[in-house]
């Protein structure tokens, strides 16, 4: 049985994060493989060439861009290099993601919120603030662990 769609139904976008990143920096103008690469790396995302290959490979499979082949020199060396361009496909799933987030409130301003320790390294890349808690948990363990009126505290509890 056909389940009846409603157009006013919202749905969720097509474009990851990523890719929405990727249209926004081909929105001044077509960019090769390596200018985008780095423009990506200051967000720390798609790091490896790999990734950046994969997620390339994926947006050009959608038709969300365009790619060119052209020859360049570099280092006395002549490479082919790959310079892409958003698509009119690709104008429109970046509009459609904005527009979705664009749709949600903030959330209201006496919400009470679960009080984490990772949050106080929120402007931190993920992997870093990871690593940042882990710092602060084994700190929290070891002065624990050496604080005497603790060690006494489980002695005596050992004891009885």
């Amino acid at each position: 049985m056909k389940r009846a769609t409603n157009k006013s139904t919202p749905r969720l976008p097509e474009l990851t994060p990523l890719q929405f990143l990727v249209l926004t920096l081909l929105f001044s103008g077509p960019r090769s493989g390596r200018v985008l690469r780095d423009r990506l790396g200051v967000w720390e995302a798609a790091r490896t060439p790999t990734a950046f290959s994969n997620l390339m490979r994926r947006m050009v499979a959608l038709a969300y861009v365009e790619p060119d082949y052209d020859t360049a020199i570099v280092n006395g060396h002549t490479v082919r290099q790959c310079i892409f361009r958003a698509t009119d496909l690709g104008v429109m799933a970046w509009n459609a993601t904005r527009q979705f987030y664009l749709g949600f409130e903030p959330p209201p301003a006496g919400l009470e919120v679960a009080i984490t320790d990772e949050a106080r390294y929120f402007g931190h890349a993920p992997r870093q603030r990871k690593q940042l808690v882990q710092k602060a948990y084994t700190r929290r363990l070891v002065r624990m662990f050496t604080d005497r009126r603790v060690l006494r505290g489980l002695a005596a509890r050992h004891d009885e």
